[in-house]
């Protein structure tokens, strides 16, 4: 039964992966842009403007 599990997962490991991880992206994004606006910060001009500054 194990070495089905471990034989599963070596010949699925990109896709089991690859799902985690948009998994965890779709967790810790939101907050994260939820932050971002409400304390009112426009973000993409805000680089913008800091790459245009150079």
């Amino acid at each position: 039964m194990l070495q089905n599990a471990i034989q599963f997962y070596n010949e699925h490991r990109t896709v089991i992966i690859t799902t985690i991880a948009i998994i965890a992206l779709c967790t810790i994004y939101p907050p994260v842009f939820r932050t971002i606006y409400e304390t009112g910060r426009d973000f993409g001009s805000s680089v913008v403007r800091a790459l245009l500054a150079k």
